[in-house]
């Protein structure tokens, strides 16, 4: 069913859920996980139609660590071995176009991450990926 899955994280425990989802559906299809975390810079853009700055910006070397520790989670916990994939830029357009560039079948992500605000809504990243055309999604609760 799915060959390449790719799963999106930002060090939240919602990454982690989907990381957790993602594993489990690469381990049943024997399809390769792609761990992936995105730097934002201090100052970037929220989204790309906007002027305001990212809530929590990522440093490329935390997004690296961040990528790396859950690729090293997921080993441990199910015994599989993800490669990783760091990007930069803005999380949704970023993930959107790493998935399909490199031939993705699932990109898994949470609902919500790190801006999450207590309100029960969908997270940013997550509601801007539901609106990519063709992009086979997984949003993770």
């Amino acid at each position: 069913m799915y060959t390449r899955i790719m799963v999106g994280t930002d060090g939240s425990m919602e990454a982690a859920r989907a990381a957790d989802h993602a594993a489990r559906l690469a381990t049943q299809c024997e399809a390769d996980l792609v761990v992936t975390c995105v730097a934002v810079e201090h100052g970037a853009p929220a989204s790309p139609w906007s002027a305001e700055p990212a809530d929590h910006p990522i440093p490329l070397g935390i997004a690296e660590e961040r990528a790396e520790k859950e690729a090293a989670r997921l080993h441990a916990e199910f015994g599989i071995t993800p490669t990783t994939l760091v990007l930069e830029g803005h999380a949704a357009t970023a993930l959107a176009a790493a998935a399909v560039e490199t031939g993705c079948s699932l990109l898994v992500v949470g609902e919500r991450g790190l801006s999450d605000s207590g309100v029960p809504r969908m997270g940013s990243v997550s509601e801007e990926l539901a609106h990519f055309p063709r992009l086979p999604l997984l949003i993770v609760p």
